[in-house]
């Protein structure tokens, strides 16, 4: 069966109006204030709009999103960059606390968003902990490695 997009837009607003119409007469009875009445229809504005514009809305990101997907980015390239190209500066225990320093704050603030209810937020700390996670795991065996050998 083939969707009919137009047919629930039309359905949606029928019952839309005929809400906004019972809305009206409670604001004559008096049983909702002005001020319920503007925030209600206010909301029922927004539902009928184009649908294209809520959409349009809701894949916005917004600052702190892109913040936090650009600084788990910066990390996982940095830890990266410490594996793939050997800093003799930064070696033996200097390269696995470097390594580590960016993993465990992405672990320690991922887990302690998702127990505040910021699962987004959370979910891409865990992300970026997938990213670096396994550039510090390969860094401290490979200094260990070293080491031994």
């Amino acid at each position: 069966m083939l969707a009919a997009p137009a047919a629930y837009s039309r359905l949606i607003g029928d019952k839309v109006g005929q809400h906004l119409q019972d809305l009206e007469s409670w604001r004559r009875d008096q049983i909702v204030s002005d001020a319920e009445y503007d925030a209600i229809r206010k909301r029922y504005d927004r539902l009928l709009e184009r649908e294209d514009a809520w959409i349009m809305e809701s894949r916005r990101l917004t600052l702190p999103q892109v913040t936090l997907y650009l600084g788990a980015w910066i990390l996982a390239v940095g830890a990266a960059l410490l594996t793939f190209f050997p800093y003799t500066a930064l070696a033996g225990a200097p390269a696995v606390l470097i390594a580590w320093a960016a993993a465990a704050p992405m672990a320690w603030i991922g887990i302690r968003m998702w127990k505040r209810g910021h699962h987004r937020v959370a979910i891409a700390h865990l992300l970026a902990l997938c990213l670096v996670l396994p550039v510090a795991v390969l860094v401290t065996v490979e200094e260990a490695i070293s080491s031994v050998g």
